[in-house]
């Protein structure tokens, strides 16, 4: 039998590993020198985020408001159809009165 010949590939270190090491080593120093600008920037979305929920709340309260606006209106036209024709109905709406105006007699 003859010999085999076995490849050993040796890991020692390729070009990646440097280059991760320089782009964390970077990174770090960047946050160093600006950190105050990073927080300012934070700040500012921080901010906008906050404005933007607090206009969606709006939003939607106004949205909520109109509706029952819109409710309010469409009962009224209801009640003043029904005044118009003499149903009681048309006076009280849909609270009737507690005791009869007109007692029979």
């Amino acid at each position: 039998m003859g010999k085999q010949i076995i490849e050993v590939r040796h890991y020692d270190g390729d070009r990646r590993d440097q280059t991760i090491g320089v782009l964390v080593v970077s990174g770090l120093i960047l946050v160093l020198l600006f950190w105050k600008w990073i927080l300012l920037g934070l700040g500012i979305l921080a901010l906008l985020f906050i404005g933007y929920v607090a206009w969606r709340w709006y939003a939607d309260s106004r949205d909520a408001l109109a509706a029952e606006y819109e409710r309010i209106s469409a009962q009224a036209d209801i009640e003043h159809e029904a005044l118009l024709r003499g149903d009681p109905y048309g006076v009280h709406g849909e609270y009737s009165p507690a005791c009869d105006p007109d007692p029979p007699q």
